[in-house]
């Protein structure tokens, strides 16, 4: 699921819908109704939340809906309520008619724009609740705060959040024909708060089917999956999915196609292309085919396995009973309501996927990107995930409990609180092991008073204010070793922060090698308070600092390239800036290039200080034995190759006659190929070419198959070619490609497949001459190809004379003209 987001598009011309048309929802209560409001600052009357309109008290007053103050851009705010400093709560509440009976089986949804929490009631029944202290049920007082947590709304202070649907569930019984009540009680952060917003809007959906089409992916109960598109590309002639030609060869601006679909785990990849196999636009789409499923909630049994291959609904929130057991075999696929949470505490929890078989866990509405997580505890307690795809989830260890994940896929969760992966050690350690991971867009790894190790990792794309990995208070051994962290470009984000829990308990002993750090609005390594720190053989660029010591904290680095940045090394006094002491200190630094620096080398205030000796400081004559400022030669600094040049002055200045700068590889696992093409450009061959995301590959493999299913490698491309010509491939025979990408971490997910028919030459089989004169041909061609006859007198110079498009099977082919000739000699061509 490397490339599994919502629906891409290019230019705006090529759009894909997936599954058929969905009945029309019906809005019973819109946001910009009148709605009865009042202020918390004292509770209102009792039953406020099912009383008719006329029973209200003069503390009530009507105007339009959509609610708050604070963000004049927020779209669907009407009415400017400002309660700063008078009051944390809001009340609302709208009166509707039923006036038919409505389907029991329609879905209720609650759909809420919010800032920051609150809780919905319908007729005196809590249906929703949403960033609040207290549980779910328990009453919400007029003075009550969301404690201090945020939530932005839609608009305007990063990081923003789209409107939330909240599912009520079919709506059965309780909506009876006549009046009902839609009450709200919107909650601010505190009584202070300089904003607070609450949009809503109540609405009745069709009936569940057995489609679920959400903004990631899609659930269907059928064998086939109906996709429709459309598209302006010039040039377009195929609609190809998982390298299958399905619509052509001149595909219409409006398509649909049936795809059929394998049990469970479908990953399709839809494209336009033109005539050669080049890419015009496409998607991509993940589809769990869900013919049966089992229903899961409450406390499991002591020892649970969930089944390889098998679909389980997660409805309400799962505990493992303490010293229980949870097993996940190959291929399970889990897929959790909103608000979902597995516990447990002294508990074993093992998901063992395979490559060929991860298991996936996923929001059951395709589309809720926070449903919630695992949460484990105990000393006793130990979680294994292994190949395990987690969309929208956390993964949350505390008290001694001990984590291990290999081979694991964390993505597309923007939570804060909790982060994507967390753990707190207290009262007893955590230690927790991340192995060839990736983890992508997300908040931040948050890691507290934890042993931690991570090896040939790869994260990427930071939410707002985030960290690539934060460590507070980690134990000493805890290591970082070959990873990569990179585009954190939004705000005040570092790729490393390695801090403190508190005073006494900092992060010490704490190892950083052969990493890739790079493209952060922040720091590379930030480091404090009190904190100690080894940086070795890492590649740090385009961020603001390379490396950052603050507030006392010690650090070495050796054998490490920063390139591209303001700072090569700021170390400062981050809690007093104006303070003559408390900065960094780097103790002992060699064979280090700190180069293409904006603004200095070295940056040392409040007493900070730096011991340096063989390294390259770009304009500085740094002190101690060495220490030169001289042009590294980079191979290709524009493209981020630091690697030395064989003319580089730096290949054996440093201690010992060893190089300066990093010795690559470093950094994690690479990232997949995508937009993989097969293109026909040569006859009798087909020619790869992709699109390479990764920093590090040190080649990249290439596979080839007849079926999809049996794949045998082909050969291999170096290093950032992009491009490899299989000279060798059946003829007269479809045939798929794939390509990942591989180095000493590992290897990449495999690219999506792409596929070609490779055309041999034609099979005359009959050459006769018409009775109403002319020459006629006889030959078999595949539906789809062009048939193209060519004549000459000489056999030298060849005239295109006739063409048609084959549908398949036996195709005859004429020259008119070949009774009016003494002699013409002929030839037959096949083309796509």
């Amino acid at each position: 699921m490397a490339g599994v987001l919502p629906a891409q598009v290019s230019n705006g011309l090529f759009s894909v819908q997936w599954g058929l048309p969905t009945p029309a929802s019906r809005v019973l209560v819109a946001h910009d109704d009148a709605w009865h409001y009042r202020l918390g600052t004292n509770a209102p009357q009792a039953n406020w939340t099912t009383l008719g309109d006329s029973q209200l008290d003069a503390t009530w007053t009507v105007a339009r809906g959509g609610f708050g103050f604070g963000d004049a851009g927020i779209a669907g705010e009407n009415t400017t309520v400002n309660v700063a400093n008078i009051c944390s709560t809001l009340y609302l509440r709208r009166t509707f008619q039923v006036t038919e009976p409505l389907d029991p089986a329609a879905i209720l949804r609650l759909v809420v724009d919010y800032d920051d929490g609150f809780v919905a009631y319908l007729d005196g029944v809590e249906i929703a609740r949403a960033n609040l202290t207290n549980a779910a049920g328990t009453a919400v007082l007029h003075t009550a705060t969301t404690g201090g947590r945020s939530h932005e709304a839609s608009c305007c202070n990063p990081p923003t959040n789209p409107a939330e649907t909240f599912t009520v569930g079919p709506v059965g019984d309780r909506l009876a024909p006549g009046e009902h009540v839609l009450a709200i009680i919107a909650v601010n952060q505190s009584l202070g708060s300089s904003d607070m917003h609450i949009i809503a809007e109540l609405r009745l959906d069709p009936p569940s089917s057995s489609e679920v089409h959400g903004a990631f992916f899609s659930i269907v109960g059928t064998r086939g999956l109906t996709v429709r598109g459309q598209q302006q590309l010039p040039g377009a002639r195929w609609v190809v999915i998982q390298g299958e030609e399905f619509a052509g060869p001149s595909v219409p601006e409006m398509w649909q196609v049936s795809v059929p679909l394998s049990p469970v785990v479908n990953r399709l990849s839809v494209q336009v292309t033109d005539g050669t196999g080049h890419i015009l636009g496409e998607t991509n789409r993940l589809v769990i085919l869900r013919t049966a499923e089992t229903l899961t909630g409450g406390t499991l049994a002591s020892n649970t396995i969930w089944r390889a291959g098998s679909v389980v609904r997660l409805t309400n929130g799962v505990v493992i009973p303490p010293n229980g057991s949870l097993t996940l075999e190959p291929g399970v696929v889990v897929l959790a309501e909103a608000n979902v949470v597995l516990r447990g505490t002294n508990v074993v929890l093992r998901a063992n996927g395979t490559e060929d078989q991860p298991i996936l866990w996923l929001p059951a509405d395709g589309s809720n990107t926070n449903w919630g997580g695992i949460a484990l505890a105990g000393t006793n307690t130990s979680l294994h995930l292994q190949h395990l795809d987690m969309l929208g989830g956390y993964v949350d260890l505390r008290d001694g409990a001990q984590g291990l994940l290999e081979d694991c896929f964390l993505h597309d969760y923007h939570g804060s609180s909790p982060p994507i992966i967390q753990t707190v050690g207290t009262p007893k350690e955590v230690t927790i092991v991340l192995r060839r991971c990736h983890i992508a867009r997300y908040h931040e790894l948050l890691l507290r008073l934890s042993h931690v190790t991570l090896e040939d990792c790869l994260l990427e794309y930071l939410d707002y204010s985030g960290d690539g990995i934060d460590f507070d208070g980690a134990r000493p051994g805890s290591q970082i070793r070959r990873t990569t962290v990179r585009r954190g470009t939004i705000y005040n984000t570092d790729a490393l922060d390695l801090g403190e829990y508190s005073p006494t308990e900092p992060s010490r002993g704490v190892l950083v090698a052969d990493c890739l750090l790079h493209d952060f609005v922040d720091k590379g390594v930030s480091m404090g308070a009190y904190v100690e720190v080894t940086v070795s053989n890492c590649v740090i660029y385009n961020v603001e600092s390379g490396i950052s010591v603050k507030d006392s904290s010690l650090a070495a680095v050796y054998q490490t390239t920063v390139a591209a940045a303001d700072y090569g090394i700021r170390n400062y006094n981050k809690a007093n800036t104006n303070a003559p002491t408390g900065g960094g200190a780097i103790t002992s630094s060699w064979n280090n290039i700190f180069w293409n620096l904006q603004v200095a080398a070295v940056s040392l205030l409040n007493g900070s200080s730096l011991e340096a000796e063989y390294s390259d400081f770009q304009n500085t004559n740094w002190p101690g034995a060495g220490n030169v400022s001289q042009d590294p030669l980079f191979v290709n600094a524009a493209r981020h190759n630091y690697r030395l040049a064989t003319n580089s002055p730096l290949l054996a200045a440093g201690r010992d006659g060893a190089p300066m700068g990093a010795v690559y590889p470093v950094g994690g696992i690479p990232a997949a190929p995508a937009a993989l093409e097969a293109l026909r450009l040569v006859p009798g061959a087909v020619t790869l070419r992709w699109q390479d995301d990764a920093d590090n590959e040190e080649e990249f493999e290439v596979q080839r198959s007849t079926d999809r299913r049996q794949w045998q490698t082909i050969g291999s491309a170096e290093a950032d070619m992009l491009e490899f010509l299989d000279e060798a491939p059946l003829p007269n025979t479809r045939v798929y490609y794939r390509v990942r990408a591989r180095n000493r971490s590992g290897v990449s997910p495999w690219s999506a497949p792409a596929g070609a028919y490779v055309i041999g030459a034609p099979a005359l089989m009959e050459a006769r001459l018409k009775s109403e004169g002319g020459l006629s041909l006889k030959l078999s061609a595949v539906a789809g190809t062009e048939v193209v006859l060519e004549g000459s007198s000489d056999l030298q110079t060849w005239q295109e004379l006739t063409a048609t498009n084959a549908l398949g099977g036996w195709v005859e082919i004429s020259d008119p003209e070949s009774s009016r000739l003494p002699c013409r000699f002929y030839r037959v061509r096949l083309s796509r």
